[in-house]
């Protein structure tokens, strides 16, 4: 009585192969429609440019979000805010409650930051 007979090492890559073109084209399929359903959505831009509401200090200030954001990796909010004091006049200013705020919102969302090592 024989055995069930193996397959080949190339025919098992080439079924592999197979397989993973048939989930490059799926994901592909895929993302096109998600792109698509995004940019359907022609209205989504006009709301938020009419949100109601004031916008955050950090988002409406882009010198003191990159400022922000080039500290967040190594600094604590406290440092931050007394630093921010010292380099940018009263009402270009945040308060440790608004940076809060705007970590929790988008700030902890932000990919790491490269340190520059000298």
């Amino acid at each position: 009585m024989m055995g069930k007979e193996k397959d080949s090492p190339d025919r098992l890559v080439s079924l592999m192969r197979s397989k993973l073109a048939d989930l490059d084209r799926d994901l592909a399929s895929f993302q096109a429609t998600v792109e698509g359903d995004v940019k359907a959505d022609i209205k989504a831009g006009h709301r938020r440019a009419h949100r109601r509401g004031i916008p955050a200090k950090i988002d409406a200030d882009p010198d003191l979000r990159a400022f922000i954001i080039a500290r967040l990796d190594t600094h604590t909010f406290t440092a931050i805010c007394a630093e921010a004091a010292a380099h940018f006049p009263q009402n270009r200013r945040t308060s440790m409650s608004a940076l809060s705020r705007w970590w929790q919102r988008e700030g902890q969302f932000l990919p790491p930051q490269p340190q520059n090592i000298t």
